[in-house]
C-alpha cells in the first residue's frame, strides 16, 4: 500500500489540505509501510449520517451554543504557508495534533490576563472565520458541495490515516456515504476512533485553502487482523442514528503466490535489487448491492524480474555477433587491400613491376610542347583502368620517369574479353596480371580537339620471358584512334613474382554477424565485395534467370565498389566501438545479476547503474541502452466481499467473486542515447568538404538528402539508397556498353577491353556509384546497431507481458493456451507518442523494434535442478519460480528466428502450466503497434498539417497563370511553410513532423489484427485470406482509423486494447518516459475494467444497469494510485509532467487532476532540484 492512502485529496477539486514544510514523497513513506503488516479499513455510512444543510447548518448552530458543544473534537489545524520550493504535501496534517491546545492554569496574574486576551482573540477569530465561511457559502449558491473526509485516530488523538474527500450528498441517499480509499492501520494497534470531518466546498474557500474542518461525528472500532465486517453507531452532536460500516482486511500489498493479481515475473518481496512494490486498494461503489457488501480493488505496480536477464542475453548475442562482423569487416578490408596496386600484401602473392619511360620518337605537326603521358593498369578482373600515379610530361631526352606498382595474380572473375583473347584458357602459370596502357596526349589549343595516341603492353606476355626479372627494354608502338601506328617510345619493364607460395586471406563469412542477426534484408545484389552478406546463401535461395545472370556478369566486371579508406574508417569508427560497447554492456549486466545487492543505495531516479529498474531519467546513458526503462507489470484485482458470508465464515474468508486485469507499462523502446540526428557527415553535396571526401574515398554526404530520425525512417532511406545503387548500376552498365560500341566503331584493328581511368562521364558515374554503395553499407550498420538496442528493450517488456498472462489462472484454465500454441500470442503495444520532433524518431524506433518480436518464439522449460545449464543461459534472480532464460537464434537475415527458453521450477511447471504450453511448445509472439498522439505536440502537428493542406489548396486556386502568347497554363508553387515545433522544448530540436505515419502504423496494425481475429474467431462465412474483409469484431476500430487523419482520436488505442483482451492477448502501454501519458491511459483502462467487471459479473444484484463511474475511478487512481510514486521513482518528484496549457489539448478521458501537474516552466522543472522531465 502506498503512502498515497492517507489523503485528503478531493475527487472534484485540487489538493485540499495544507501545504507542509517538506515536499511530499510517496516513496519515503512507502519504505516505512513495508516494515510491518497492516490492516485496511474500508468505510461507509448509512443515510442517517446525512445532515441537512451541512456546514451551513453547523455554522448556524454554532452561534447559538457554546464552543465546547459545537466541536467536540477539534479538526486539523488551519493551513500553513507552503514550503520554500512551492511543493505541497497533501498529507501534511496527518502528523499534526487534531485536539485543541488547552491553556495551562497559572497563578501569575499577567499570564492569566494574557490567557484571557488569547481567548478573546480566539473567539473573535472564530467568529470572523464563521462569518467569512457563511459569506463564501452564500456567494457559491450551492454550486460546489461540502466535502467529507474520514480519519483514523489512536488513543492519544493522533491522526493515523485519512480517506479521500468526497462530495457531501445534497439530499439523503439510500446508499449513504461511501469512501473509496481505505484507512491504513499500522501493526499493533487494536483500538482506534474513526472521525468524520466536513468542510465547505465553496470555490473561494477551496481556492484560498481557507476551508475549516468541522467534526461530523466519531465511532470507536476494534481492529482485527482478519477479514471482518463491523458496524458501529456514529456519536455526533448533529446527526441521529448514524451508522458506520467497516470492512477490515489483512494487508493486501502482497497477494498469495499464484493468487489474484500475482504475476510470474514478480520479484521476491525481500529482494534488495528491486524497488518496493507499489500498491493501492479501493472500495468501489456498488449502489444496487446490500450496504454490507464491498467491491474491493487492489492496484499493483511491480518491477519485472526478466527485463535485465533479457537485456544481458541480448547483449551477449550482440557482442558475439559484433565480433563476427568485425572479423568479417577486417577480411573485406584485407581483400580490398590485397587487390590494390599500391599495397604490398603480407600474406598473398603479388608481382613487383618497375617501369622506366625512355625517349619517344614522335612529334606531330612539329609541336614544341611535350606530350602528357598517363600510365594505367588494365586489371584482369575490372573493365575500369587503374591510373598509376599522376600524368607526367614525356621527356625527349634526359630524365627517365619511373613507376612502381604491385599487380596481383588474378584467378577469378577474369574479364570474358581478356580470357577470349587468350583462346579461352589461362596462361601456363594459371593466372593473369593484366596489361599496361600508355597514353600520350598533345594539346594544340584549348578549343581544339586533343591528339591522343595509345600503346598497350601485356604483362602476361612479358612474364613468359625469363629475362623479365632483370628488366626488358620494350619498344612500344603508339597508335591513333583508328589503330594506325603514329610513333613509338622505349620503356624498360622489370617484373618479379613474390610470395607465390602464400595463400590470400579468404573472406570471413558474414553468417552470425550483427546485420544477419538483426534480420535486415539484403536489398543489394552483386556488389563486390559483399559486405555483411554471403553470396552463396543468396545464390542458393534465388532462382537463376538469364537476365539475372547477365546482370551479375556485367556488374562483376566493374571491380570493387568500396574503397580501402572507407573500410578502415568504418572499422575504426563503427564496428570496433560497437564491439566494445556490447562487450561492456554484457559484462555490466551480468555483474548486476551476480553481485550481492547493496542494502543502501541511491534513490531510483539517481541510480544510473544497470539494475532491473531503469528510470526514465537515464535515457541518455549509453551503457543502459539495452535495458527497457520504467517497466512495470500493473494489475488490478477486484473482489466482492459479502457480509453474510464473512459473518458465517469469519476465518479465511475468500471473496465471492474475483477477477484480475494485467497490463505492462514502459518507456518508448528506442535508442535514445544515440539520438535522432543526421548519421552522415554534415556537409553539402557540392562543397569542398564533399569533394575532399570523394577524393579520399571516405564517407561523404548522403546521396539521397538528409538521413536522420528513427529506424523506420532510416530503413526507408536504406531502401531508397538501394534503389539508387541499382539505378546507378543500370546507368553505368548502359554507359559502358555505349562506350564500347562507339570505340569499336572507330577502332577497327585494336581490341577495346577497358574504360580509361579519366573518361569524364563514366568515371563520375562510377564514383557516384561507389559513394552510394558505401552510404548503403554505412546506413545498414547503423540500422543493425540501432535495431539491437530497440529489440532488446521490446523483448524484455513483451516477455514480461506474456509471462504475466501465463500467470493468470482464469486464462490458463480456458482455451487460450491452445490458441496461443497454434496461432501465437497477441502482444498489443499502445503508443501515446506524438509524431513530431524527437518523439517521431521514438515512434520510428519502436515500430521496427516491436515488429522484430514477430521473429520470437517463447518456450517454457521445466527445471528440476538437474539440468545442465545452456551456455547462453542467464540467471533470473530473486524470482520464486523463474530460474533462467536463454535466447537461441537460428536462420539469417530476414529468416532469423529467436527461441526464448524460460526455465521454470518443476513444481510450478507441472501444476500451473497447461499441457498446450508443455512438451517443447514454442509460442510465437504476434506483435502489433497502435499509435495515437494525445498531447499538445500532436495537436500542433495535426493543425500544421491541416493548415498546410488548406494553404496548398487555396494556392492552387489563386496561383494559376496563363501565358498570353502560347496559352500554356502553369501552377506556381506554394510558399514554403515555416518549420519548427509548436512549443519551445529541448525535445523538439529538429521540428520534424509526420502525422501521416500514425495513420500508416495504425492501418498496418489493423491489417495484422484483422488476420489474427480470423484465426482466433473465424467468421460465419470464411473468406480466403487474400480477400479478407473487416472482421465483425473490428468494425468499430476500422471506422476510428479511417476517420483519424488530422485529428487526435484516442478511441483507436482504447478500442485496440479492448480487442486485444477479447482475443486473448496482452497489452503494453508506453509513451516517451512511461510515467505521464502512460499513467493517464493505464488508469483509464483499469477504471474501464472495474466498470466492465461490475457489468459482466452482475454484482449489482438486482440486474439493473451499473452506473458508469470510469472517469471518476480513473481520477481517483491518478491521485491516490501507483502512478504518482512511479513518477517519483523516475525523476524524483511525485508530479505528472504536464502544465495546465498542455492539459487543455488532451482528450477529456486522459486529463490529469490539476493538483497533480508539474507546472508551466520549460521542462516541467518547478522544483528547485529539477528532476521533472518534459
Amino acid at each position: 500500500m502506498m503512502s498515497a492512502v492517507p489523503s485528503t485529496v478531493s475527487l472534484a477539486s485540487s489538493v485540499d489540505s495544507a501545504p507542509g514544510n517538506k515536499a511530499y514523497s510517496p516513496m519515503s513513506t512507502l519504505e516505512k509501510q513495508y516494515n510491518t503488516n497492516r490492516v485496511l479499513l474500508f468505510v461507509r455510512t448509512n443515510n442517517n449520517c446525512w445532515l441537512p444543510g451541512g456546514v451551513e447548518y453547523i455554522l448556524s448552530q454554532t452561534s447559538k451554543i457554546s464552543e465546547s458543544t459545537t466541536v467536540p473534537m477539534a479538526p486539523p489545524p488551519a493551513p500553513s504557508p507552503g514550503s520554500a520550493d512551492g511543493s505541497e504535501n497533501p498529507f501534511e496534517f496527518l502528523s499534526q495534533e487534531s485536539a485543541p491546545q488547552m491553556d495551562t492554569p497559572t497563578s501569575d496574574s499577567r499570564k492569566g490576563f494574557k490567557g484571557f486576551l488569547k481567548k478573546v482573540a480566539k473567539s473573535t477569530t472564530e467568529k470572523l472565520e464563521r462569518g467569512m465561511t457563511n459569506l463564501a457559502i452564500r456567494a457559491d449558491k450551492g454550486r460546489n458541495p461540502d466535502m467529507v473526509t474520514a480519519g483514523l485516530y489512536d488513543a492519544n488523538d493522533q491522526v493515523i490515516s485519512m480517506t479521500e474527500s468526497i462530495p457531501y450528498p445534497i439530499t439523503a441517499t439510500a446508499e449513504g456515504m461511501h469512501f473509496v480509499i481505505p484507512l491504513v492501520v499500522p501493526a499493533g494497534l487494536s483500538q482506534a476512533v474513526i472521525k468524520l470531518w466536513i468542510r465547505s466546498g465553496a470555490s473561494w474557500l477551496e481556492k484560498t485553502k481557507a476551508a475549516k474542518n468541522y467534526l461530523l461525528g466519531s465511532c470507536p472500532v476494534t481492529i482485527k487482523p482478519s477479514t471482518y465486517i463491523a458496524g458501529a453507531p456514529l456519536h455526533s452532536s448533529w446527526v441521529v442514528d448514524g451508522q458506520v460500516s467497516v470492512l477490515m482486511l489483512p494487508d493486501l500489498k502482497f497477494p498469495h503466490l499464484c493468487g489474484n493479481g500475482w504475476s510470474l515475473v514478480d520479484p521476491l518481496p525481500s529482494s534488495y535489487r528491486f524497488n518496493l512494490t507499489l500498491d493501492q486498494s479501493y472500495a468501489f461503489a456498488v449502489p444496487s448491492q446490500p450496504a454490507s457488501s464491498f467491491l474491493v480493488g487492489t492496484e499493483r505496480a511491480t518491477e519485472s524480474t526478466v527485463v535485465l536477464p533479457v537485456a544481458c542475453a541480448v547483449a551477449q548475442l550482440c557482442h558475439k555477433a559484433c565480433q563476427v562482423s568485425w572479423h568479417h569487416g577486417q577480411s573485406v578490408t584485407t581483400y580490398i587491400s590485397q587487390s590494390r596496386h599500391d599495397v604490398l600484401p603480407p600474406n598473398a602473392p603479388y608481382a613487383r613491376c618497375d617501369i622506366r619511360i625512355g625517349d619517344h620518337r614522335c612529334n606531330p605537326l612539329s609541336m614544341t610542347n611535350p606530350p602528357v603521358l598517363t600510365v594505367s593498369w588494365q586489371r584482369p578482373d575490372s573493365i575500369f583502368e587503374v591510373e598509376l600515379g599522376n600524368p607526367m610530361y614525356m621527356p625527349a631526352t634526359g630524365n627517365e620517369p619511373s613507376i612502381t606498382f604491385y599487380p596481383k595474380p588474378c584467378k577469378e572473375r577474369v574479364l570474358p574479353g581478356l580470357l577470349q583473347a587468350h583462346g579461352g584458357t589461362f596462361p601456363a602459370n594459371g593466372f593473369f596480371l593484366g596489361n599496361l596502357h600508355f597514353q600520350l596526349v598533345w594539346t594544340i589549343h584549348p578549343h581544339q580537339p586533343r591528339i591522343i595516341w595509345d600503346a598497350t603492353v601485356s604483362l602476361d606476355t612479358l612474364l613468359a620471358d625469363p629475362n623479365v626479372g632483370n628488366g626488358i627494354l620494350k619498344e612500344c608502338t603508339l597508335v591513333d584512334a583508328v589503330g594506325q601506328p603514329m610513333g613509338s617510345f622505349q620503356t624498360t619493364i622489370t617484373l618479379q613474382m613474390q610470395g607465390m607460395n602464400k595463400t590470400p586471406f579468404p573472406l570471413t563469412p558474414a553468417t552470425g554477424g550483427l546485420v544477419a542477426l538483426m534480420g535486415l534484408p539484403r536489398l543489394l545484389e552483386f556488389t563486390i565485395p559483399s559486405l555483411d552478406y554471403n553470396d552463396e546463401v543468396l545464390e542458393a535461395s534465388t532462382p537463376s534467370t538469364p537476365d539475372r545472370e547477365r546482370r551479375k556478369q556485367q556488374i562483376a566486371t566493374m571491380g570493387t565498389f568500396v574503397t580501402k579508406a572507407y573500410m578502415e574508417s568504418h572499422m575504426e569508427n563503427a564496428r570496433a566501438p560497437d564491439v566494445n560497447m556490447w562487450a561492456e554492456r554484457a559484462q555490466k549486466y551480468k555483474q548486476a545479476l551476480t553481485r550481492q545487492p547493496e542494502t543502501e543505495r541511491l534513490p531510483p531516479h539517481e541510480d544510473k547503474s544497470p539494475r532491473p529498474f531503469r528510470p526514465s531519467s537515464s535515457r541518455s546513458e549509453v551503457s543502459l541502452a539495452g535495458i527497457p526503462f520504467n517497466v512495470h507489470t500493473s494489475s488490478m484485482s477486484l473482489s466482492v466481499f459479502d457480509a453474510d458470508k464473512i459473518v458465517s465464515q469469519p476465518s479465511g474468508t475468500d471473496p465471492s467473486i474475483s477477477g484480475a486485469f494485467f497490463n505492462t507499462s514502459c518507456g518508448a523502446p528506442s535508442d535514445h542515447a544515440k539520438g535522432f540526428g543526421s548519421i552522415f557527415p554534415n556537409v553539402k553535396e557540392n562543397s569542398k568538404e564533399a569533394a575532399a571526401a570523394r577524393t579520399a574515398g571516405v564517407l561523404g554526404p548522403s546521396p539521397v538528402g538528409p538521413v536522420s530520425g528513427g529506424l523506420r525512417r532510416l530503413e526507408a532511406k536504406r531502401q531508397e539508397i538501394a534503389i539508387l545503387v541499382t539505378n546507378l548500376q543500370t546507368a553505368l552498365t548502359m554507359g559502358i556498353a555505349n562506350y564500347f560500341v562507339e570505340r569499336r566503331q572507330v577502332a577497327t584493328t585494336t581490341p577495346v577491353t577497358h574504360v580509361p581511368a579519366r573518361h569524364p562521364e563514366l568515371a563520375e558515374m562510377r564514383s557516384r556509384l561507389c559513394e552510394a554503395v558505401q552510404a548503403f553499407h554505412h546506413i545498414t550498420w547503423t540500422c543493425a546497431s540501432r535495431r539491437a538496442a530497440c529489440f532488446s528493450q521490446a523483448l524484455g517488456t513483451a516477455l514480461s507481458c506474456y509471462l504475466s498472462n501465463v500467470s493468470d489462472p482464469s486464462r490458463m484454465q480456458s482455451a487460450w493456451p491452445d490458441l496461443w500454441a497454434k496461432h501465437g500470442f497477441l502482444v498489443s503495444f499502445e503508443g501515446l507518442l506524438s509524431a513530431a520532433g524527437k518523439e517521431l524518431g521514438m515512434i520510428e524506433d519502436a515500430s521496427v523494434g516491436i515488429a522484430m518480436l514477430g521473429m520470437v518464439k517463447v518456450m517454457l522449460v521445466s527445471d528440476n535442478g538437474s539440468l545442465s545449464p545452456i551456455a547462453e543461459s542467464v540467471s533470473v534472480i530473486d524470482s520464486p519460480y523463474l530460474k533462467w532464460l536463454a535466447i537461441l537464434p537460428s536462420g539469417t537475415h530476414p529468416e532469423t528466428e529467436f527461441i526464448v527458453q524460460v526455465g521454470i521450477v518443476q513444481s510450478y511447471f507441472e501444476q500451473r502450466i497447461p499441457a498446450a504450453l508443455k512438451g517443447g511448445t514454442a509460442v510465437r509472439l504476434f506483435p502489433l503497434l497502435f499509435e495515437v498522439g494525445v498531447d499538445i505536440r500532436q495537436w500542433g502537428a495535426h493543425a500544421g498539417s491541416n493548415m498546410k493542406s488548406s494553404l496548398e489548396e487555396k494556392w492552387k486556386n489563386r496561383n494559376i497563370s496563363v501565358n498570353s502568347e502560347t496559352g500554356d497554363v502553369s501552377l506556381q508553387p506554394p510558399p514554403e511553410q515555416p518549420k519548427g515545433g509548436l512549443i519551445e522544448d529541448e525535445d523538439d530540436d529538429e521540428g520534424v513532423t509526420d502525422d501521416d505515419v500514425l495513420v500508416q502504423l495504425n492501418s498496418e496494425a489493423f491489417q495484422k489484427l484483422n488476420a489474427y481475429a480470423y484465426l482466433i474467431s473465424p467468421a460465419i462465412n470464411p473468406i480466403p485470406p487474400a480477400t479478407q474483409h473487416v472482421h465483425p469484431m473490428l468494425e468499430t476500430l476500422y471506422q476510428h482509423i479511417m476517420s483519424s487523419a488530422g485529428r487526435i482520436n484516442h478511441d483507436i488505442v482504447d478500442e485496440a486494447a479492448t480487442l486485444a483482451q477479447q482475443l486473448g492477448g496482452g497489452g503494453i502501454v508506453f509513451c516517451k518516459s512511461g510515467k505521464d501519458r502512460t499513467a493517464m491511459h493505464m488508469t483509464y483502462k483499469q477504471a474501464q475494467f472495474g466498470t466492465r467487471f461490475r457489468q459482466l459479473s452482475k454484482v449489482n444484484g438486482n440486474g439493473g444497469g451499473v452506473v458508469d463511474t470510469t472517469l471518476d475511478d480513473a481520477r481517483m487512481m491518478r491521485i491516490h494510485g501507483t502512478r504518482l510514486p512511479i513518477c517519483e521513482k523516475n525523476v524524483g518528484q511525485a508530479k505528472y509532467a504536464f502544465n495546465s496549457l498542455q492539459v487543455q489539448f488532451m482528450p477529456d478521458r486522459l486529463k490529469p487532476p490539476m493538483s497533480t501537474l508539474a507546472g508551466f516552466l520549460k521542462g516541467g522543472k518547478v522544483f528547485s532540484g529539477g528532476g521533472i522531465e518534459s
